[in-house]
């Protein structure tokens, strides 16, 4: 009677042990999820996302070795893009378009390079950083940095 008592406590340890540690299964990924990619010579450790938003936002030009950090955006108006603006930097596409008018007033720069798909620039280009639908994502050709889960 006690083994049997005994066997049946170890399962159920054993149930509850799995349900923790995978019962906690994170939202399935989705093909609208926003990867944010760069170049596999970039040296993104312990980038977060503030010091991203930062590199798109042209508030920070180097990558912690040095190299310099050249972001790309999707075309101006498109999907994609206006998702990436609200994930990432917090801001409408109006906000954003400010922003970029009054960066150039200020510093005399110019907004991030447009592209339609930018992992090709990014693969090709050190120091590159763009973003792109998971659906268009090919492994192995550039790291990913960060994932903007699509939203509900």
């Amino acid at each position: 009677m006690l083994e049997n008592s005994t066997l049946r406590t170890k399962t159920m340890l054993f149930c509850l042990l799995l349900t923790l540690a995978y019962g906690r299964t994170s939202k399935a990924e989705s093909p609208d999820d926003i990867l944010v990619i760069a170049h596999k010579a970039v040296d993104a450790a312990g980038l977060d996302r503030a010091a991203l938003k930062d590199i798109f936002l042209k508030k920070r030009l180097v990558w912690k070795d040095g190299v310099n950090a050249v972001p790309m955006n999707a075309p101006l108006g498109t999907k994609l893009r206006k998702e990436f603006q609200e994930r990432l930097l917090g801001k409408s596409e109006n906000e954003t378009q400010r922003y970029w008018e009054e960066f150039k007033i200020r510093s005399g720069g110019a907004e991030p390079v447009q592209f339609g798909n930018a992992i090709r620039p990014v693969f090709h280009l050190r120091g590159a950083v763009g973003y792109i639908y998971r659906a268009q994502y090919q492994q192995g050709v550039v790291q990913i940095l960060l994932v903007l889960p699509a939203t509900q």
